[in-house]
Parts: structure tokens; sequence; C-alpha cells
């Protein structure tokens, strides 16, 4: 099974340290898993060296350039309610679930639970509540 978690950030937390070894395990077992990390960098991707090297952890993020000519569009944006980055985090995405694959999408916290739900997928999306 071909399989997408995704996370917030990679930070040291229960839901972070949860999908590593989730990721891990079901790596080891034959599945084809990615990682999708929402917010690129907020905890200085401490956690990446906790995933097997068979584990595709994956960001939207390009170069510096590019992040920061989007990051002015979506204040550019702001104007008309709409946010940018997310709209374009949300097509790339779904690019990426398609040209993968992806079979079914586990979301691990809050922030990617809500996200995830406001897209339309032909794929199931299991939402994992951690406390």
């Amino acid at each position: 099974m071909r399989i997408l978690f995704a996370l917030n950030t990679l930070g040291f937390g229960g839901a972070e340290v949860f999908t590593a070894r989730l990721a891990n395990a079901l790596s080891h077992r034959g599945h084809k898993i990615f990682v999708y990390v929402h917010n690129y960098g907020f905890d200085g991707l401490n956690l990446l060296t906790q995933f097997d090297p068979t584990v595709t952890v994956v960001f939207f993020h390009r170069n510096k350039l590019i992040d920061f000519l989007s990051w002015k569009a979506n204040a550019l944006f702001s104007f008309i309610r709409e946010d940018f980055r997310e709209w374009i985090k949300e097509r790339w995405i779904k690019r990426f679930i398609k040209k993968n694959n992806i079979q079914i999408v586990s979301s691990q916290g809050i922030v990617t639970d809500a996200w995830f739900s406001k897209i339309d997928l032909d794929i199931p999306v299991v939402s994992t509540i951690h406390e």
C-alpha cells in the first residue's frame, strides 16, 4: 500500500514521534511510505533523523526566492480573503498524491486534519487525534 502521513511540523511531539515509529514499521512491512510536512522548518527539522531511509519525507518548499515571492503574493491575496500559500499547497499536494499513486492519507494533528478536510480527494483520509 502507498500511504501518505501528514504532519504540521517536524518538532519533537507526540504526533511526530508516533508518525515516525508507525511510518518506519509500515515501511519495514513492505509499504511505500511518504511523510508530508505542512509547515517547513518551524522546529528546526529535528525529527528527520528518526525516519528510516526507506521513508520519503516531503515538504512544500522550493527555494528561498520562491518562498519569499509566495509570502509576498500571500500578503496581496489577503486583501481578497484568500491564502495564496495554502491555495498553492493544496494544488501541490493533490498533484503529489496523484503522481505517487497514494492510496490513503493519515493526518496526524489538528492543523493537518483541518487542512485535509477542505481538500476534495478521491482517497480516504484518516485522522489521528493525539492527547
